[in-house]
């Protein structure tokens, strides 16, 4: 082995910027990382269990219990947060749980905060805007709905994880409007396809035609997954 390549079998398997000192286990492998890193990666596990009891939690209809819970973890790991991914993890969940509780109110503010830290990628802006339309839908705002929905969709990253959900609510909103689905969204509905690696069957009406693919696509992951 080179030099070269000792120094990068070194750098942490993390963030591949810091030297790699303490050992980390990711599923049956240890690997290493750097001690920075290692605390980030706790907290994440962390996190990732904690969101995990709380849909039993929400099951129970234990809902203020599992708000307070997520509320305790921004306020104890804050240091570990540096790119907000962990608060922006907790405002999405805090959103679905609230619209699904049916407290809409709540629900609102939690989708502005969701808004105010920004988001990493279009995925997470595809369920911000699908989360914020179905609070709108549940409240018979269905053009402010529609507009949400279209806005988030606008922004296409190429995996089109979780399509299936909102190319459905995207026909639903049309038709509670009684208007087709613009034709703008033929497009789309063809990279979602290509993603799957399906086809795109023609119904001749394109609210038909993406409302299949929804179905067709609705247990599958994206072929790059």
């Amino acid at each position: 082995m080179s030099t070269a390549d000792e120094d990068q079998a070194k750098l942490c398997w993390s963030c591949q910027e810091r030297v790699a000192n303490v050992p980390y286990l990711v599923g049956h492998k240890t690997t290493m990382v750097c001690s920075r890193c290692q605390k980030w990666l706790k907290s994440r596990n962390e996190l990732d269990q904690l969101l995990r009891d709380n849909v039993e939690l929400e099951d129970e209809g234990r809902i203020d219990e599992a708000l307070q819970r997520m509320d305790a973890f921004v306020e104890t790991h804050a240091e570990m947060d540096h790119d907000l991914q962990f608060r922006r993890q907790i405002a999405h969940h805090r959103a679905t749980m609230l619209i699904d509780a049916e407290r809409y109110d709540e629900a609102d503010a939690a989708c502005t905060t969701w808004t105010q830290l920004g988001f990493a990628n279009a995925w997470e802006r595809w369920e911000h805007g699908f989360e914020t339309a179905r609070m709108l839908r549940a409240l018979r705002r269905f053009q402010e709905a529609l507009s949400t929905l279209e806005n988030a969709l606008s922004h296409e990253d190429g995996i089109f994880l979780g399509a299936s959900e909102k190319l459905e609510l995207l026909v639903d909103l049309a038709d509670e409007l009684g208007q087709p689905v613009n034709p703008q969204w033929q497009r789309l509905a063809q990279s979602v396809a290509n993603a799957y690696g399906v086809e795109l069957e023609s119904y001749g009406v394109l609210g038909q035609t993406i409302r299949q693919l929804a179905e067709v696509i609705q247990d599958k992951l994206p072929i790059t997954v």
